[in-house]
């Protein structure tokens, strides 16, 4: 099982296609709790459909694609309701970000890796993983299968 790859079947986002002002995007629906938004350390909203329909096309399987706004390191874990995802970041949150992969005790790191911005990367997320140290917004695109 490979934690980490750089996934290069997908393309580069046109810049017309998304939305990098935090602002903004604090402007839409948080996924996890719709009544909070500009607060909320972690928020997670869906993407338009242009981009979405951009992206459909190389997937053979239905999927969802969201942003992904961090404000704060993340805790290890283990993703609910998916295996393995597809990411892209745009603002890395601080100069030599991580993500960091754990034993399954989350005690000690197996393995880390600093994505490239704007490029995309399968991660395996059934395995215990966090971000590091967050200084300032941390912004991606995720995508996953569709839930059935």
């Amino acid at each position: 099982m490979n934690l980490y790859e750089i996934a290069d079947f997908l393309p580069t986002i046109p810049t017309n296609l998304y939305i990098t002002d935090v602002n903004e995007l604090y402007k839409k629906p948080n996924i996890f709790d719709p009544e909070r938004r500009a607060d909320w350390w972690y928020f997670t909203t869906f993407v338009d459909e242009d981009l979405h329909n951009f992206l459909q096309p190389y997937f053979d399987f239905p999927i969802e694609v969201y942003y992904q706004l961090s404000g704060r390191q993340l805790t290890p874990h283990i993703d609910q309701g998916r295996t393995f995802c597809y990411n892209y970041t745009l603002l890395p949150g601080g100069p030599d970000v991580k993500t960091r992969w754990y034993d399954q005790k989350m005690e000690n790191i197996i393995y880390q890796v600093t994505a490239p911005l704007q490029t995309w990367h399968r991660l395996q997320v059934d395995v215990p993983h966090d971000i590091s140290e967050i200084e300032s917004h941390r912004l991606s695109f995720t995508i996953q299968a569709a839930k059935q």
